[in-house]
């Protein structure tokens, strides 16, 4: 059996799979041929990624693992303008141009996740998608031990596709268009595969299918195809959050002088002995307060703002860089900020029109002592 490549092809390649999970119980690069070229795929068991080459194959159909390291190492090294895998005894010679190494190889495939596309099928904007992850996947739990937590949702209805993330902290969410809008259904993929698509498909111009089936979940564009093992958690009940509404307090105020404030008393924050520090927020009808203190610094500081409604909290503490995750993301010059109470989360949007629908929850944190 012999595999011949296009050396660009199969480096483009190579790029891609190592933007995916690399795992210690699996470290393979698995190699099969199709009647249509050859498949190369790294696995998890959570998730997989593949990813589609020409290539020509003599001798038989191919279907083994080698060494990640190994191979993604010699690809990247190798000079010429292709690259070939031939099988000789239990060894397959890697060559390209004058160089050659020798590399063991396995047949063993048993704890490789199987890519199967079926369920329900919808063609999605890529760019959306991304977007509408790109505004949520900060605020999930990267916690492996809360799974509940540990992921994104997925919900799909009539109005649109809401992705959720929270840790317990924070949460947001994003929504967009559902170009199937007659399918419903909600699902959470878990918060690390969920950066891999997100780093394979950045920079990528394509539209995405998505296939759904209960227990997982495939996302396919022309550069790649993943396949994503789907938790089996229950669900925690963001809908009741996502309808609560804080305009007993209303403020629309800078985004960036609200992130350089909040930079400014993160240093502190961040720097203290006991781990990170709350920062104290009032607001009056002129504005912020923002100030932080503890053993090692304080600072005292404010934001004019436009506020409307009667309850202003006073003394509501919250970690600067929660506040920070959320601002980041935002894409206007200003955002607002609503409260309900003092014990509700604050909520933060952006009154822009034509981004994402889009708001982000954050929880107060208990102060210890005074004002």
């Amino acid at each position: 059996m012999k595999i011949t490549f296009d050396a660009g092809a199969l480096k483009s390649a190579v790029k891609l799979l190592d933007k995916t999970n690399k795992s210690k119980t699996n470290p393979y690069v698995r190699i099969r041929s199709t009647k249509e070229g050859v498949i190369l795929g790294t696995s998890d068991m959570v998730c997989t990624t593949e990813v589609f080459l020409g290539g020509d194959v003599e001798g038989g159909s191919a279907d083994f693992q080698v060494d990640r390291d190994i191979f993604t190492g010699l690809v990247k090294m190798a000079k010429g303008s292709e690259i070939s895998l031939e099988k000789k005894e239990k060894n397959l010679v890697f060559k390209s141009g004058k160089y050659t190494a020798k590399i063991t190889f396995t047949l063993e495939t048993v704890k490789y996740f199987e890519i199967k596309p079926e369920g329900v099928k919808i063609t999605l904007p890529l760019e959306d998608v991304l977007k509408g992850l790109n505004k949520v996947a900060y605020s999930a739990s990267f916690d492996a031990t809360n799974a509940q937590l540990g992921g994104i949702v997925w919900s799909f209805d009539e109005k649109g596709i809401k992705f959720v993330g929270a840790d317990g902290f924070r949460m947001a969410y994003a929504s967009i268009d559902n170009p199937a809008k007659e399918e419903r259904f909600t699902f959470m993929a878990p918060i690390f595969s969920v950066e891999t698509f997100k780093a394979l498909a950045k920079d990528i111009d394509e539209e995405l299918i998505l296939y759904y089936n209960g227990k997982s979940v495939i996302l396919e564009t022309d550069s790649f195809t993943m396949a994503m093992r789907l938790s089996n958690t229950e669900i925690y009940d963001f809908r009741s959050i996502l309808g609560m509404f804080g305009d007993e307090c209303k403020s629309l105020t800078s985004r960036k002088e609200l992130i350089d404030v909040f930079n400014f008393v993160n240093v502190i924050s961040k720097n203290s002995l006991e781990g990170e520090r709350p920062a104290r927020l009032s607001i009056d009808s002129n504005g912020f307060a923002v100030n932080v203190s503890g053993e090692t610094g304080v600072s005292d500081n404010k934001v004019d703002s436009e506020v409307k409604g009667s309850f202003k909290p006073d003394n509501v503490g919250f970690y600067p860089s929660n506040i920070l995750d959320v601002l980041k993301r935002a894409e206007g010059e200003e955002v607002v900020i609503e409260f309900l109470d003092s014990s509700t989360p604050m909520i933060i949007y952006e009154p822009t029109e034509g981004v994402i629908e889009w708001k982000a929850y954050i929880m107060p944190v208990q102060m210890r002592g005074g004002k």
